[in-house]
């Protein structure tokens, strides 16, 4: 395979913003074109599955007094958002049967908002109970019996199957966002490149955030199984609400693909090929490199926040209130002046920028496991502190990612590429920091010690970035 970079890009990836300023009326124009509103829409949608299946489980699990080895392995539920890119090209090319008449694009997330409400259903009727409540618990008979264990481990066994359908629904609505955001904006439209990105993270954090928030608030007055059936009822609220209110982008023609290799041909080998051949192998390589590792470290303080909160003794409340609702509009507005920062500034040193960010809030969440452990209490003063540095530096590092992987995304294949580039960002946040419980209990609860290996774990990563400069400098890009 040739291996040198073509000289001409592809007429149809998608081109980064050009440096430039704007004045408060033309940000306000674009940021209220319509379909930035359904951008952050989409972005709620594909948020809020995470709510769901991690923020909201963790807790749930952590009540239960669950391992922390074990909590985290939940994680591994997710890992449909690493592989997602195999059934990338079947979300491209295959129609739903009567679903796409009503567009393409919008059958897809109609499907998948169906299906996860559906199995949200399930766990609010046949999988949460409330252990102090509990029928097991309130009898002095059954809970002696032996066979209690057992019932307790078959209700998380079905716990996880009916997180696993939502999360790899999840991880094929992922596709299909970020293949509507890069199709509805024409190739012409340089500059709506990083404000859609950053309307779509920050719809993001309000469907991740904001809604698990408002789910710990109520968990104490109204108990978690009518906490999921209103969770249930809002991904209907959703499907309804893209059903008959989205616009279609236009999409460009499809060969019919009548077997099975010609698939394969025209979209995975298709798609991979196009993307070394347009970039060349050394600069291909050095984009995946850091694509994968990146958020590393952020992956393996997330899988743990929750836990690590109800351990040193925040209540639910204060959980939902600090982390989901405070972080959440600390994210949502940085996330959106981001998308202009990235613009002004250019991706790769925004990138630099917020990556030794993330690195110094981890040392912060150290300084509340320090304080806590010297003073007996949790501080809610650091806390508040923590989440704002925490909501600012991850709003302003996901924007530029996004942006980053969108650059490298030839429009012919969106979904297929731009699939797998975001997949290998999560492959390391699904699996090996699914293993972050068994570090936390290894390093004898150490939660200090803990954060700041995550600290650490960004700086090497940001010198994948010299390279790939200087690469683009040469080329003019």
């Amino acid at each position: 395979m040739n291996t040198k970079p073509t000289q001409n890009r592809d007429p149809n990836a998608v081109k980064p913003s050009k440096q430039g300023t704007q004045s408060l009326w033309e940000v306000l124009k674009l940021i209220c074109d319509v379909r930035m509103l359904w951008i952050f829409l989409l972005g709620f949608c594909s948020g809020y599955p995470l709510a769901v299946w991690s923020s909201v489980q963790n807790l749930w699990l952590a009540s239960l007094d669950i391992k922390k080895s074990t909590i985290g392995l939940f994680g591994l539920l997710g890992f449909g958002y690493a592989v997602n890119w195999l059934w990338a090209p079947g979300v491209d090319h295959i129609r739903i049967p009567w679903l796409h008449r009503i567009g393409h694009w919008k059958s897809w997330l109609v499907l998948c908002l169906t299906v996860m409400a559906m199995a949200t259903v399930c766990i609010s009727l046949f999988v949460i109970f409330e252990p102090e409540k509990s029928f097991f618990k309130q009898s002095a008979f059954l809970s002696s019996i032996a066979f209690l264990p057992v019932y307790e481990t078959a209700v998380l066994f079905l716990f996880a199957i009916f997180l696993f359908v939502i999360a790899w629904t999840s991880a094929t609505l992922d596709i299909v966002t970020a293949a509507y955001r890069i199709n509805i904006i024409k190739t012409t439209e340089t500059r709506l490149v990083s404000l859609a990105a950053s309307m779509e993270v920050a719809g993001w954090w309000v469907g991740f955030g904001f809604i698990a928030g408002l789910a710990f608030w109520l968990v104490e007055g109204i108990g978690w199984n009518m906490v999921y059936a209103g969770l249930a009822l809002i991904f209907v609220l959703l499907a309804v609400t893209v059903g008959f209110g989205l616009g279609e982008p236009e999409r460009l023609p499809r060969e019919p693909i009548k077997r099975f290799f010609d698939l394969l041909d025209k979209t995975h080998f298709g798609a991979l090929i196009e993307f070394f051949k347009r970039n060349g192998f050394a600069l291909a390589i050095l984009v995946l490199a850091f694509v994968f590792s990146f958020k590393l470290g952020e992956a393996f303080l997330g899988k743990m926040s929750i836990v690590f909160y109800e351990n040193i003794g925040y209540t639910a409340p204060q959980i939902g209130t600090y982390s989901k609702w405070v972080g959440t509009l600390i994210t949502v507005g940085t996330t959106i002046v981001a998308g202009f920062f990235v613009a002004r500034f250019k991706i790769l040193p925004t990138l630099v920028i917020s990556g030794l960010g993330m690195s110094a809030t981890n040392i912060m969440f150290a300084w509340i496991a320090i304080n806590a452990t010297k003073h007996g209490m949790p501080s809610e003063v650091l806390y508040l502190w923590t989440t704002i540095l925490d909501g600012i530096s991850g709003a302003i590092a996901g924007v530029a990612f996004v942006s980053f992987i969108t650059h490298y995304t030839s429009r012919v294949h969106s979904a297929t590429q731009y699939a797998a580039l975001a997949s290998l960002g999560t492959l390391g946040r699904t699996t090996l920091a699914s293993f972050s419980g068994f570090l936390v209990e290894g390093l004898g609860d150490n939660w200090a010690l803990f954060f700041i290996l995550t600290s650490v774990v960004i700086l090497p990563v940001l010198l994948l970035l010299w390279p790939i400069h200087r690469i683009m400098k040469r080329r003019g890009t």
